[in-house]
């Protein structure tokens, strides 16, 4: 798990859990209920860790979406280039054929 975190994400989360730990102890050592403290804090660093998880997706999706693009755009360039030069060809084959056969007149 941590090594799928960048620096700056594991900076983020050491700095959230050492502020969480001084205002729980800050709270604590004042007599005052740090329950809703504790809350606050868990729930702001879960909505932020989702919030980076779904940016983390968008970003890999679009990542593959351009990937895939230029794959299919090398795809069509290689299919153009294997079916039109075998179009050509046997269009010519045809075409010679047919002259021969004096089915069509030659070209000059």
């Amino acid at each position: 798990m941590l090594a799928s975190l960048s620096l700056r994400e594991l900076i983020a989360g050491v700095v959230v859990l050492g502020l969480l730990i001084a205002g729980y102890l800050a709270l604590s050592l004042t007599e005052h209920d740090p329950t809703g403290f504790v809350t606050f804090v868990v729930t702001l660093a879960g909505l932020a860790g989702i919030t980076g998880h779904q940016v983390k997706q968008t970003r890999e999706l679009r990542s593959q979406s351009d990937q895939l693009d230029n794959q299919d755009q090398r795809l069509a360039k290689i299919d153009h280039q294997t079916n039109g030069v075998l179009t050509q060809r046997i269009e010519a084959g045809v075409r010679k054929v047919l002259q021969d056969a004096g089915a069509i007149p030659n070209d000059p």
